[in-house]
């Protein structure tokens, strides 16, 4: 039974290729959403590896874990380079500076106050209250 319940389990599962000793990794460094470069410094076991980036490091499973032949999903390009579109012509941004985000009010062009954040939608009861006493 456990045998079957595994086979079903595992059958869409690829096995990962392991990372050998120097070879360049791409990992998520805590609390941070880029891709960082770093080596792979060592292996603990099947799975988990020791990964060096600049003087710190990490111990990370294989599945966290990016080979440097591998694309990383958001690669680490400079910003301020154009990049490439797929027509072969550069794409240029209009404004490279961080656009200002404030909320402002529809009705008085009044940024918000400190106050906490709630729905400015007016709560009307439906017609068919009007004749009970709530």
């Amino acid at each position: 039974m456990k045998e079957r319940q595994r086979h079903h389990y595992n059958k869409h599962t690829k096995s990962l290729k392991p990372i050998s000793l120097g070879e360049t990794v791409h990992m998520k460094l805590p609390g941070q959403r880029k891709w960082s470069a770093g080596t792979c410094a060592g292996k603990l076991d099947e799975r988990s590896y020791i990964v060096k980036v600049g003087d710190v490091e990490y111990q990370r499973n294989r599945k966290q874990l990016v080979s440097g032949h591998e694309d990383p999903l958001t690669e680490l390009a400079d910003p301020s380079e154009p990049t490439p579109s797929p027509r072969g012509h550069p794409t240029v941004t209009a404004n490279p500076q961080p656009a200002n985000h404030t909320r402002v009010d529809a009705q008085n062009n009044v940024p918000p106050t400190g106050s906490p954040r709630r729905s400015g939608r007016v709560h009307k009861k439906p017609a068919w209250h009007k004749d009970y006493l709530m």
